[in-house]
């Protein structure tokens, strides 16, 4: 998953590759919880802000961070 598609799934709840793949397109139509479209409720720069956490706890840069 590259930034692209990060904010294709963010946006729309579902990305290019996904939608265009009938196996992807299956599972996702079969799947209780589906992953909510946020585009219509978030302004760019939340969404922004989404892709920049999803990327931070990816990194897992969070695990070196002490907590009280």
């Amino acid at each position: 998953l590259d930034e692209t598609e990060l904010r294709q799934w963010l946006n729309d709840g579902i990305t290019e590759r996904f939608r265009d793949n009938i196996a992807a397109r299956a599972t996702i139509a079969g799947q209780a919880l589906k992953m909510p479209a946020y585009g219509e409720f978030l302004d760019e720069g939340e969404i922004d802000s989404l892709v920049a956490l999803v990327e931070w706890l990816n990194s897992e840069d969070w695990k070196q961070m002490r907590f009280p």
